[in-house]
């Protein structure tokens, strides 16, 4: 890599990471020492199970992005599905209503290759992949731990 093209990547980073900081202040603003004494008091076992879980996500994401987008380009790589997936989840995070991720992710297809209707299509069958694992979870849960959910939500559970 050139000079030109390393001061792009580390004026990015700058950028996200100064933005990062700008939001989690405006958001955090009247929290924000609570919040730190709170991860200052937090066990870093349970810190760093946290963000390992976070990369299972991206990395699972990703793999659910790659291949539903190999369907469809046949050249697909893994690291174009994972880069759309965490690109996805940075504009669902920095966006109103959480609402840019699908369009930055529609973008970032077409800019792999893929036309705007097949990626919304892609993004369509994330979507009840993800919506499936939910429903599959919960329903395990409420199986295995019945007598749980049974005397907290009894109206729930009430059979005639």
């Amino acid at each position: 890599m050139d000079k030109k093209a390393n001061k792009k990547y580390f004026l990015n980073i700058l950028l996200v990471l100064t933005l990062g900081a700008i939001v989690i202040y405006l958001t955090m603003k009247d929290e924000l020492q609570a919040s730190l004494k709170a991860l200052m008091s937090a066990s870093p076992i349970w810190i760093i199970f946290s963000f390992v879980l976070m990369g299972v996500y991206f990395l699972l994401d990703g793999m659910n992005l790659y291949t539903f987008g190999h369907l469809y380009k046949k050249d697909y790589n893994y690291k174009q599905g994972f880069t759309n997936a965490i690109s996805g989840t940075f504009f669902n995070g920095i966006t109103p209503f959480s609402s840019g991720g699908q369009f930055a992710q529609v973008y970032i297809f077409n800019r792999q290759g893929i036309t705007p209707a097949n990626s919304a299509s892609i993004l369509l069958m994330a979507f009840i992949v993800y919506q499936s694992v939910l429903v599959l979870f919960t329903a395990v849960i409420m199986i295995f731990r019945y007598q749980v959910y049974s005397a907290v939500y009894s109206g729930f559970f009430h059979w005639q």
